[in-house]
C-alpha cells in the first residue's frame, strides 16, 4: 500500500527536476526504505506508528507522515464479570451492571430480552448494561449475546422485580 502511494509522489516529482532522493525520520516504527519500498520490522508491537519521509530534488522537497496501526492479534469474544442474576425492588429507578466484553476486533454487543421487557434494557458496546425504570414486577431471563469474526458467545442473565 505504502510502496505504491512514493512510486505515484516518485513519479509525479520527476517530471519536474533531477530524480528525487528518499529520505525517513521521525520513524518511530524502525521502518527502512529500499527501492522505493516501505519496510515494516517484524514482531513490530500493538500500537501506532509514525515514519515521516522526505523527498528532494532540484525542484525542492515534500514530505509525507505515514501512520501505521498494528492491531492485536485476532480473538474470540468473551463476557465476565457482572451479574447472573440481578434482583430489584418493585420502585427501582434506572440500574447499570457492567459485563467486561474482550475480543478482537471489537465484538458487537447485544441483548435479548422478552418483548414485555425489551425497550426498557439495552447494552452498550463496552458491556454496560442498563435497565430502565418501568418493568413490571416478575422475573425475566435475558441473553446477552457478543460476536466477532472469531466467533460469538453468550450469557444468561435473570433479572427479578420483586413485588
Amino acid at each position: 500500500m505504502y510502496s505504491s502511494q512514493l512510486r505515484n509522489n516518485r513519479n509525479r516529482s520527476t517530471t519536474q527536476g533531477s530524480k528525487p532522493a528518499l529520505d525517513i525520520k521521525n520513524n518511530t516504527a524502525e521502518a527502512s526504505f529500499f527501492d522505493n519500498t516501505l519496510y515494516i520490522p517484524t514482531g513490530l508491537g500493538v500500537g501506532t506508528y509514525k515514519v515521516t519521509i522526505t523527498a528532494k530534488n532540484s525542484q525542492g522537497s515534500t514530505e509525507k507522515v505515514v501512520t501505521l496501526k498494528v492491531d492485536p492479534k485476532p480473538a474470540k469474544p468473551s463476557i465476565s464479570g457482572g451479574k447472573k442474576k440481578i434482583t430489584l425492588k418493585k420502585n427501582y429507578k434506572k440500574t447499570s451492571v457492567s459485563f467486561a466484553i474482550k475480543g478482537f476486533p471489537a465484538p458487537k454487543v447485544s441483548v435479548a430480552a422478552p418483548k414485555s421487557i425489551a425497550k426498557k434494557i439495552s447494552i452498550s458496546k463496552t458491556g454496560k448494561l442498563t435497565i430502565k425504570k418501568g418493568i413490571k414486577p416478575g422475573t425475566y431471563k435475558i441473553t446477552i449475546k457478543v460476536k466477532n469474526s472469531q466467533g460469538s458467545v453468550s450469557k444468561k442473565v435473570t433479572i427479578k422485580v420483586k413485588k
